[in-house]
């Protein structure tokens, strides 16, 4: 989880996007943020994550990152049951990656 919420910034700024959401925003308004992006939100080839999301009013954001050991853990990440992009294990149990989470990792 550590890794996560410490590469999130750096998602977030190239995505101009929410940190988070709540599910009903996303689910109402079919908008995400960082912590409710899903696996089919980002593409890994080689180095770059590519990003297409639907972000604040609605609005489509394509973006492009180029970091090679983001691109390791966003290709193992997609790997992971369920449907959010950014989980963590923990005692043997899957988990999302919730707003809370990075917060209090930033805290």
């Amino acid at each position: 989880m550590r890794r996560l919420a410490r590469d999130l910034p750096m998602i977030r700024e190239a995505l101009y996007a929410q940190l988070g959401t709540s599910r009903e925003h996303t689910r109402e308004n079919h908008t995400f943020g960082i912590t409710t992006l899903t696996k089919r939100h980002a593409t890994v080839d080689g180095r770059a994550i590519e990003f297409a999301v639907r972000g604040k009013s609605n609005t489509e954001r394509h973006r492009v990152v180029v970091d090679r050991p983001l691109a390791t853990l966003v290709q193992a990440l997609r790997r992971t049951p369920g449907t959010r992009l950014f989980r963590y294990l923990n005692d043997g149990v899957w988990h999302n990656l919730t707003q809370r989470d990075v917060n209090d990792y930033v805290r």
